[in-house]
């Protein structure tokens, strides 16, 4: 602790820390924003409801290149720490959060090119990408989830929990998604 209150002067959190919990309330919000997404995606292609919603994608999109740029950033800070250099551990963390991150953002590019950005639903294609996407997130957030905690200076308690949850959600919307595509 007396490390991180080094950094800190007189209550305020140092830059790199103010940055870490700015990415890790974009992450948060960008975990639910793409599990609403699915959710909407599914209601519009199977229950025929409006798409007057779709363009709130593009905001998901810039919180994705919000969260990429402070990603790098924190990461290159942490690597090129010299008071505080990082452990192997952490440095297997890391590059364990951006490969499951690479791979999240190869799926998107799949579920995209399988009609996903059209709306051309009932591809069998789109179907087995969009939950390849569900489970790279959820993986993703559970590898993330460290991290994220104590950013957001939540308790050590909280991540299984959290952990948890989001494996269930993952779950359930991967599951409403196979459900529906079989109506």
């Amino acid at each position: 602790m007396a490390s991180k209150q080094g950094s800190q002067k007189q209550g305020k959190l140092s830059l790199d820390s103010r940055v870490r919990k700015v990415n890790a309330i974009i992450a948060a919000v960008l975990s639910f924003f793409f599990f609403l997404h699915a959710t909407l995606g599914i209601a519009h292609e199977q229950f025929g409801m409006s798409d007057a919603l779709a363009f709130l994608a593009w905001f998901g999109v810039a919180a994705v290149v919000g969260h990429v740029a402070l990603c790098i950033a924190t990461s290159r800070y942490m690597l090129s720490d010299q008071v505080r250099p990082p452990s192997e551990k952490k440095k297997k963390h890391l590059a364990l959060k951006w490969a499951s991150g690479g791979v999240l953002l190869a799926l998107v590019g799949v579920h995209l090119a399988a009609g996903g950005a059209s709306g051309a639903g009932g591809s069998i294609i789109l179907l087995l990408a969009t939950v390849a996407l569900l489970i790279a997130l959820a993986a993703h957030i559970y590898i993330g989830m460290k991290s994220l905690t104590r950013d957001l200076d939540m308790s050590k308690r909280a991540r299984a929990p959290l952990r948890v949850v989001c494996v269930c959600v993952a779950v359930a919307v991967g599951l409403f998604l196979v459900l529906s595509s079989l109506v």
